[in-house]
């Protein structure tokens, strides 16, 4: 089955990356590194899930560069995928998608950390309350609200953000 990951057709390399998953054959990096850098999108993005269930540092340097992927999906799966990795190795990864140039991987960042629950990430979402996109600004603000209970000061983060 691996035969299918070169196949020429796009849709027999994604197919055969979901049945490899399925099978619990992808328990590596190395047997899913090819499959990042493939030209069709939705091949790269049948790819993330796995990664979620690898153990080690080394998924979160590979979601870390799937981050960079030109397709926003991917780099949303990508973002999913942080929340049962290593919570302090995911944090950088996790900052680095908060700054996303699209709106649906900055949005699933800012719900990722409202899940943490983590009053820290507060200085991180403040830049997030004047986003051009109206559900990452709800978001962060539903966030900050739920945080300010906790004692974060959510107008010292909004002068925080409006000073950067």
């Amino acid at each position: 089955m691996r035969e299918g990951l070169a196949d020429s057709f796009g849709k027999i390399r994604r197919d055969a990356q979901i049945a490899l998953h399925g099978l619990g054959t992808l328990d590596s990096v190395e047997v899913v590194r090819d499959v990042l850098t493939d030209q069709w999108w939705p091949v790269r993005l049948a790819v993330v899930a796995p990664l979620g269930e690898i153990a080690g540092p080394t998924p979160v340097e590979v979601l870390r560069g799937l981050l960079m992927d030109e397709s926003p999906e991917v780099r949303r799966a990508a973002v999913s995928v942080l929340s049962g990795v290593d919570r302090r190795a995911g944090d950088e990864v996790l900052k680095q998608a908060v700054g996303d140039r699209h709106h649906a991987v900055r949005w699933r960042a800012v719900q990722l950390i409202t899940d943490f629950d983590d009053p820290t990430w507060a200085e991180t979402l403040a830049p997030l309350l004047f986003d051009r996109h109206p559900h990452t600004r709800k978001s962060a603000a539903s966030a900050l609200r739920q945080w300010t209970c906790s004692g974060v000061d959510p107008e010292q983060c909004i002068y925080r953000a409006i000073a950067c």
